[in-house]
């Protein structure tokens, strides 16, 4: 539905430029209906590469605005390549321009009205995901307030599975009067009906926060969720983990963190990068 609307918003703007804009003026009918055309396969390849993501639960605001930037940047970049394919000398750039700009701005407002449905949707009970912990650690805790803080986020976590029990004076702090995570049963009753899977209530996400020196149990677990269609988070341990601002990399297959990052690392920074040189290239010629 989210894909619908971004065609219906590039259709009708195409249409209002194309009938009211001076520029069009000199245009033939078939020139128009071609320029519509590569532009709605342009947003056809955008939509590929850069799917709608405001569906998920846990996203910024950033992330949404980088990728509407992605598709609208793909859109005008492919349709301006295919124009001057098909037309020598076309010159349309600024005109591509100005319009990625229009597009990008109007489906960033349809996105925040889609982000708004989505959200009510999920507050009134729609597009629940139910999620269990294995494990008592503070770590969970904060996943815990996280996930239900916001109603919106369409989240029900059914408790926990552990031999310990949760810090009661941690969770007092600061669940904020929200229902005491209740606890399910012990790790190994957990273990044990890995095979008996309606006997567990686990739901459509399990977290699960245990010590790295139970690389077998944690395994047993992953395969477990694999075997069952069940989405498998494991969560660092408090105590393992170091208020230090570290990136995950390979030496070889070795995995190792380093506090340093490449900015052109970053996926959508060199994306970005390419893409600009590419369309000023184009624009220029």
């Amino acid at each position: 539905m989210i894909v619908v609307v971004d065609f219906l918003i590039v259709n009708a703007l195409l249409y209002l430029l194309t009938e009211y804009h001076p520029w069009f003026a000199r245009w033939t009918p078939m020139k128009v209906r071609t320029l519509v055309l590569l532009s709605n396969i342009g947003l056809i390849i955008g939509e590929y590469l850069n799917p709608p993501i405001i569906q998920k639960r846990v996203i910024s605001s950033g992330d949404i605005v980088k990728r509407v930037l992605q598709l609208s940047l793909l859109q005008g970049f492919f349709a301006l390549f295919f124009m001057k394919m098909l037309y020598l000398g076309f010159v349309g750039g600024r005109f591509q321009a100005v319009f990625c700009v229009i597009e990008m701005i109007t489906i960033l407002i349809s996105r925040y009205f889609e982000r708004q449905v989505i959200k009510k949707y999920r507050s009134v009970g729609g597009n629940i995901r139910h999620a269990t912990f294995i494990g008592a650690d503070t770590e969970l805790l904060h996943i815990y307030y996280r996930l239900t803080e916001d109603m919106t986020m369409g989240y029900r976590i059914n408790g926990y599975y552990s031999d310990g029990e949760m810090p009661e004076d941690e969770m007092n702090e600061q669940r904020h009067h929200a229902d005491k995570l209740k606890k399910l049963g012990t790790l190994q009753y957990f273990l044990e009906n890995l095979n008996h899977p309606e006997k567990l209530e686990v739901g459509d996400e399990l977290y699960v926060c245990l010590s790295r020196r139970k690389k077998d149990t944690i395994r047993r677990l992953s395969n477990f969720c694999d075997q069952n269609v069940v989405r498998f988070y494991l969560v660092p341990v408090n105590v393992e983990m170091l208020d230090i601002g570290l990136k995950r990399e390979l030496i070889d297959d070795i995995e190792v963190f380093s506090t340093y990052e490449n900015p052109l690392k970053n996926p959508f920074n060199k994306y970005i990068k390419r893409i600009s040189d590419i369309f000023l290239s184009i624009l220029f010629l």
